[in-house]
């Protein structure tokens, strides 16, 4: 498996956990829990930019794991 496929499922894995926490904060009534989810969905938000901007740079620096 080539570093670009494992960061490509890296960060659909990590819109997968983004999406859930977003979720969890519209499904619950503690105004607390629903600040702290969205406050992590906002931290996964910014991980996930930057895989994408690693993966970026594995395809730019590697033209054979452009898809």
């Amino acid at each position: 498996m080539t570093v670009a496929s494992r960061l490509k499922q890296t960060i659909a894995a990590a819109e997968g956990v983004g999406a859930n926490l977003k979720s969890f904060s519209l499904e619950t009534d503690d105004e607390n829990m629903s600040r702290a989810f969205d406050d992590l969905a906002s931290e996964v938000d910014d991980i996930i930019a930057k895989l994408k901007g690693r993966l970026g740079h594995v395809q730019d620096q590697e033209p054979q794991y452009r898809s």
